[in-house]
């Protein structure tokens, strides 16, 4: 089941912008009745049904909403010394927020190799 963003969800129905409707309507090519899900940003998971499919204003009718989608009641705090390379230590913090590490502190040890302010 597709999952498409829609920060602006009131009411019981909800038409995605033009670039979202031709994506599902044509590159998925879901129809009438098909079911999709939206998240909101705000923690909320929305279950619907297309009713009115259209490339340019696809309209989805919301069937059931889910409060506090996937929310945690633990943070993850991370602590990593510094690499020498930096573009490693950029990517391991982009890949920790991907899995949902919240907070990330750089430690200096013993053995660092860069005991520069990381920028």
């Amino acid at each position: 089941m597709q999952i498409f963003y829609a920060p602006d969800i009131t009411g019981d129905s909800y038409i995605l912008n033009e670039i979202e409707s031709k994506h599902i309507i044509r590159v998925l090519r879901m129809a009438k009745g098909d079911m999709v899900r939206l998240i909101d940003g705000k923690g909320n998971l929305y279950e619907a049904v297309i009713s009115q499919p259209d490339s340019k204003k696809c309209i989805i009718e919301i069937t059931g909403i889910q409060k506090d989608f996937e929310k945690r009641n633990f943070k993850l705090h991370i602590a990593i010394s510094p690499l020498k390379n930096q573009e490693r230590f950029e990517w391991f913090v982009e890949k920790s927020v991907e899995i949902g590490v919240d907070v990330i502190t750089p430690l200096i040890c013993k053995n660092t190799e860069k005991t520069g302010i990381i920028t």
